[in-house]
């Protein structure tokens, strides 16, 4: 999973060499690169670097994380477009991918990452914008709630996918419990019910033996190859 300050492109080459399907770039703030694209010229570039492309990465989403649709979308066009101050890809994005789990309280404190989960209504305003901005799949990233007493992943998974998200990646934990020990693959598989689009599951994946435990909470024997079938798809459906 992605995370600002650690997944950065060599994380994501090493990732890719090791037989990762594909891979996502850290959070990239839309608002941020919107500006800096109104600066002037002589002014630094420091948030479009975030969504360059290396070919040893590919294919790769690039994370949006904000909280206003119009923001969102305009970023989303520029990332899908390549056309903009300090973009450098030797590949285009495989898909954008909106941010809706971050639990860091810079963040939260603004509406946006996690906090979104408790404004499903904005969160997928912020969907529907996006999805209209460009043609590249849209992926949503999520947790188990924002709290421990409002855990409506599944609910929320479901608005997500009406909105246009079509595939959507689920952290085993709340808002509320942060990183700490706990992710619940039970939710992840209730998200996995309650949509029809590839879900991707979340948190506590240490070794072989605990992705083991997480697909055997899916509801089907096979799911996991049918979901490994619908991201290909989805990442076939970018390059064309």
């Amino acid at each position: 999973a992605p995370m600002a300050g650690v997944a950065d492109t060599s994380f994501r080459e090493i990732c890719r060499a090791m037989g990762a399907e594909y891979t996502v770039s850290e959070m990239v703030s839309a608002k941020a690169l919107c500006y800096e694209q109104m600066g002037r010229k002589s002014a630094p570039v420091r948030t479009a670097g975030l969504a360059n492309i290396t070919t040893a990465e590919s294919p790769m989403a690039i994370q949006l994380f904000g909280r206003e649709p119009e923001y969102m979308a305009e970023a989303a066009r520029l990332i899908e477009s390549g056309a903009y101050r300090g973009a450098r890809q030797e590949q285009p994005p495989a898909a954008i991918d909106i941010n809706m789990g971050c639990p860091v309280q810079k963040v939260v404190s603004n509406g946006e990452g996690s906090a979104l989960m408790k404004e499903p209504q904005q969160a997928a305003a912020i969907v529907r914008a996006v999805k209209a901005a460009v043609r590249l799949p849209v992926t949503v990233k999520i947790r188990a709630g924002y709290s421990n007493d409002a855990r409506n992943a599944p609910e929320f998974a479901r608005m997500m996918e009406d909105a246009g998200a079509e595939l959507i990646c689920v952290h085993g934990r709340t808002r509320q419990q942060m990183y700490m020990p706990g992710s619940d693959n039970g939710i992840i598989a209730a998200v996995k019910r309650a949509v029809s689009v590839p879900v991707i599951g979340n948190g506590d994946l240490n070794s072989a033996a605990d992705v083991q435990r997480m697909l055997l909470a899916f509801p089907t024997r096979g799911e996991a190859e049918r979901a490994r079938r619908a991201l290909s798809s989805v990442l076939s459906e970018a390059e064309r």
